[in-house]
């Protein structure tokens, strides 16, 4: 039986894993529906931040891909019961860790886009839902495990390290004026 904490993680699970994967998949796919969005980190976000447009885009991708499709999968599998004992709570640890990159990627592109586009935007809702999402599986729907919990809670801070790096490139090597304005409005 799945408790009432669970079936929440399940449906912010499913959102934000189907968002955030074919998000993921567009952002790959410098052609078709992501033509725009790659020459947008190739002109834009890769300058705002202070990395290689290309690079940064393939890199998100691949990350939103794996995280949004492994919360997906892993809340479902987990809900479901389809999984033994120790890979469910495998499962959960991992989860937490992905919902935090999650997190990080959705407030990262928010921010970004408030001060380039002056507008809010829909990754702000992914980041709170991922927020949302990791506090609810950290407290009542958590691993049980002394081992999991170290694994969830040491797992995150290392997202967290990469995070302030990313932080300290964007600060020495980002462009924050007019450089960001120019390339992106096309009128």
């Amino acid at each position: 039986m799945v408790s009432v904490a669970e079936g929440i993680t399940i449906f912010i699970g499913t959102i934000i894993g189907l968002c955030h994967g074919f998000g993921g998949l567009v952002k790959l796919c410098p052609c078709g529906p992501g033509a725009d969005m790659a020459s947008k980190f190739e002109k834009v976000y890769g300058v705002f931040l202070g990395f290689p447009g290309t690079c940064l885009r393939i890199i998100i991708g691949l990350g939103e891909i794996c995280a949004g499709f492994f919360i997906l999968v892993g809340v479902w599998m987990s809900g479901l019961g389809s999984l033994e004992e120790d890979m469910n709570q495998n499962f959960k640890a991992l989860c937490i860790i992905a919902g935090v990159s999650l997190a990080v990627v959705g407030f990262t592109a928010a921010f970004m886009h408030c001060y380039v586009d002056g507008q809010f935007p829909f990754p702000m809702v992914l980041g709170i839902l991922s927020t949302i999402f990791v506090f609810v599986r950290m407290l009542l729907v958590e691993p049980e495990t002394t081992t999991t919990q170290n694994i969830a809670t040491f797992g995150s801070l290392i997202v967290l390290f990469f995070t302030a790096i990313a932080m300290c490139i964007n600060h020495t090597q980002g462009k924050h004026e007019d450089y960001t304005k120019e390339p992106y409005q096309t009128e």
